[in-house]
């Protein structure tokens, strides 16, 4: 039994307060991630988040797998908004009787930190890494790397960058494993909440947290002012054909292995089809390898 469920209840309230004191600002633009990390796992717990934990039976059926190959991985997260990828690698690697050598990369130490306290909490050893994924270097390779929609965090002409790097971040027969909502192939090359959506977003994440104002311990019209803000930040970089994930990996020297067609997430009860947030759409398991 997977032991590695997450207390969304007591992060969330801990996850606001890190992102208020730890948040990174860009230094062009000015602009802060404190409204993304900061309400991340309250939408979780409303039920308006996309996350690993949602494709928890892809990511055990693939560790699994890997496990059989590789019985003491070195693994590196890619990515964290927090700490959804660690939990379902922790707990596909407790079902194999395994205990990996785990490190989270994460531009900013917002959920860093969060990864820090849940390993804490379930008295996990891992190292974090407060760095840009495009510019990491690791002293010794990973054999398994695991990232959750972080494909589409980034413009399409950084794509084969990115592959490129999990490349070299890989040891000669390391796996990957990721997934990626496919959007339909006439989506533009970027998707934004548009002004409508971001002011539906607002009520239905208004509504949701005068609920469950007695576990946040925060005021309802303080959360919704951050979830508006974020949702205004919100871009997104979609996956429109499985052949762009095939040239992304390939060209980068990645061997693709399987395609999974991976049963769609329920859409959000305020019908809101938009960056980040859980909608009806379909996602694809990816798992490719470096020969």
């Amino acid at each position: 039994m997977n032991s590695y469920n997450e207390p969304l209840e007591i992060s969330a309230p801990i996850a606001w307060d890190l992102a208020a004191r730890h948040c990174r600002r860009d230094p062009v633009t000015g602009a802060t991630c404190a409204c993304n990390h900061g309400v991340w796992q309250f939408l979780r717990i409303m039920g308006m988040a996309g996350t690993a934990a949602k494709r928890r039976s892809f990511y055990q059926a693939a560790i699994t797998d890997f496990t059989r190959v590789n019985p003491a991985p070195r693994v590196l997260i890619s990515g964290a908004s927090d700490t959804a990828m660690l939990a379902q690698v922790a707990g596909a690697f407790q079902q194999a009787g395994i205990m990996p050598s785990i490190s989270v990369v994460d531009v900013c130490e917002t959920p860093l930190r969060l990864n820090q306290w849940y390993a804490g909490q379930q008295g996990l050893q891992i190292e974090t890494v407060c760095s840009d994924i495009l510019t990491y270097r690791s002293p010794t390779p990973f054999d398994l790397i695991c990232t959750d929609s972080f494909i589409s965090r980034f413009p399409h002409a950084v794509w084969s960058r990115l592959a490129a790097q999990w490349h070299a971040l890989l040891a000669p027969g390391g796996w990957l494993l990721t997934t990626s909502r496919l959007r339909p192939a006439t989506a533009p090359d970027c998707i934004r909440f548009l002004p409508e959506q971001v002011k539906a977003f607002r009520k239905e994440f208004m509504l949701e947290a005068t609920v469950n104002h007695n576990c946040f311990g925060i005021e309802p019209e303080e959360l919704a002012d951050c979830a508006e803000r974020y949702a205004q930040q919100q871009i997104n970089y979609p996956l429109r054909s499985i052949s762009e994930i095939e040239t992304m990996l390939s060209g980068a020297g990645l061997a693709l292995d399987a395609i999974q067609q991976l049963q769609g997430t329920k859409a959000n009860k305020a019908g809101i089809d938009a960056p980040t947030i859980s909608g009806g759409g379909e996602y694809l398991g990816i798992i490719a390898h470096r020969p």
